[in-house]
Order: structure tokens, then C-alpha cells, then sequence
């Protein structure tokens, strides 16, 4: 019984993951001006190594044909995504996220995923910030060119140094719970994904490819 309520959850979130990309993606094309004034409902949920076991989506697969070989399918994107699909879901969306009484703008997406997760340069660039950040704790910033720039925070173990020259999807950190992290119920392991354009935090759904 514990076994399917977690399953049927997990469904559950999945189907309003997907729903929610497909509304960003078609409020995008027809330019809805007034999406990001929109009240959402965004997910902050438990993040304990056991839940994160029990409810990691399986990435869809396609094959290669005549190489024998399988990868995970795409479309075309600014940015690849930081962390394997295989290895993370999304546990919190971009915008307003009420926190008690307050409500505060959730600069980015959580990507919720065991501690030591590899973490992956979602584009090719230069190392702007690798350090630790009251908040962020230990953080990367990549500048990619004038107008993009990428940030990965709460990692375990940064594997980069400010001014290193990058690739896209070059391992750069592992996945941790440094800094300032809140989960119902439970504080664990996530990365928080952010895009800029032109110093400005979007949403970072907009740039990556389909689930």
C-alpha cells in the first residue's frame, strides 16, 4: 500500500510537471504577456534520499539505429540539462513560492537528486563564480556568451575553478544540499538551476529540451 501511494504520487507530479512546460511552452509562442503575473501553484516537496529512491522518473529512450546504441531524447535547445533525466525530477517550479506567510520569487528550478549526483555544464563557457554563497552555497555561474549566463547552487563538491574554460555537459560539481535548502517535511540534496539573459533570471524551463 505505502509502495503505490508513493507510485500514484509520483504520477501525479509528473503529469503536472508536463502540464505546466506545455503551458509555458504555448503561453511563449502566442507571447502572452501577462503569464509571469499569473498565480501558479509551484512543488516543494520531500526530498529524502528514500522518496528520491522510490520516485526517480526513467528517462525515455531512443535507439540509434544501426549503432546499437541508446540516448536520451531531445530537441533543439539553448541548454542541456545540468543533471541526467534519469537521475532527477522536479521538485520546485520558477516564480512566486510561498514560504510560511510570505510569498518570495523562486529564481530558478529544483531539480531534486541523491547527494553526489553529477552536475553538468548545461552549456559550453567560461567559469565566472565557483565559490560558496550565504544561500546558494556552493555555487557555479557560467557565462556562456553577452546575453546567457547559467547557475547551479547547493552542490556538494565544485570540480571547476573561476576562470576555466568549460564544455557543454563537462562535469562540473555534484549534486549537495549546501547553503540555505527547504523541502516539506525534509532538508536534502537538489540542485537549483538558474538562467540569465542579460543579467535577468528567466525561467529555465523555456531553454531546455522536452522531458
Amino acid at each position: 500500500m505505502e509502495y503505490r501511494k508513493y507510485q500514484d504520487l509520483t504520477a501525479n507530479l509528473l503529469e503536472m510537471q508536463a502540464n505546466y512546460a506545455s503551458y509555458l511552452l504555448a503561453a511563449k509562442q502566442k507571447e502572452i504577456a501577462q503569464c509571469a503575473q499569473e498565480d501558479k501553484k509551484f512543488l516543494i516537496v520531500d526530498r529524502s534520499d528514500a522518496n528520491l529512491r522510490s520516485n526517480l522518473k526513467v528517462a525515455k529512450k531512443v535507439s540509434k539505429k544501426g549503432s546499437g546504441q541508446t540516448v536520451a531524447s531531445s530537441n533543439k535547445s539553448i541548454f542541456s540539462w545540468p543533471v541526467c533525466q534519469d537521475s532527477f525530477w522536479i521538485s520546485s517550479f520558477f516564480g512566486p513560492r510561498r514560504m510560511g506567510r510570505f510569498v518570495k520569487m523562486h529564481t530558478g528550478i529544483d531539480l531534486a537528486a541523491l547527494k553526489g549526483t553529477p552536475v553538468k555544464a548545461a552549456a559550453g563557457g567560461k567559469i565566472i563564480k565557483a565559490c560558496y554563497e550565504p544561500g546558494y552555497g556552493n555555487n557555479i555561474v557560467i557565462e556562456h556568451n553577452r546575453k546567457y549566463k547559467t547557475r547551479y547552487a547547493h552542490l556538494d563538491d565544485i570540480l571547476v575553478e573561476q576562470g576555466q574554460i568549460v564544455r557543454r555537459e563537462q562535469k562540473i560539481g555534484t549534486v549537495g544540499d549546501t547553503g540555505f535548502v527547504q523541502a516539506e517535511g525534509t532538508i536534502a540534496s537538489h540542485l537549483h538551476f538558474e538562467v540569465y539573459t542579460f543579467n535577468k533570471q528567466v525561467n529555465p524551463i523555456l531553454y531546455l529540451p522536452r522531458r
